[in-house]
């Protein structure tokens, strides 16, 4: 069985745990926060999404932990099967990442506080 680390507020963990839901893998989740003395052994730099696979291998970085999936878990697809296609998924991933994600991630704990963001955040 698949073991998930990392917590619900990381949206990378997020992304992982739905890549598992959707592709109807087993898995267990292990509670963990990044920089954890206990999390350095699974992910190398400290950091969540990570997981450790059936086979007892630990895998690190959302990208790298969803290719694992498809490559191991072949039902229900993440991406499509012709290679333009994907190529443009992933397009849209990369831009989604550096251009949406990045830049409103720091907006998140005045979201979730539901509280006025510093003006030095909107710029």
């Amino acid at each position: 069985m698949v073991t998930l680390y990392g917590f619900a507020y990381s949206n990378y963990f997020n992304i992982v745990k739905h890549a598992l839901l959707l592709k109807e893998i087993p898995f267990q989740e292990h509670k963990i926060y990044p920089g954890s003395p206990e999390l350095l052994p699974i992910s190398p730099v400290g950091k969540v999404p990570a997981i450790t696979t059936p086979c007892g291998t630990h895998i690190s970085e959302t990208t790298a932990i969803l290719e694992y999936l498809e490559d191991n878990f072949p039902a229900n697809p993440l991406m499509p099967s012709d290679a333009a296609e994907r190529a443009r998924v992933r397009q849209i991933i990369k831009v989604i990442e550096l251009y949406i994600e990045l830049s409103t991630r720091r907006l998140l704990p005045t979201a979730l506080a539901g509280i006025e963001p510093n003006p030095e955040l909107l710029t």
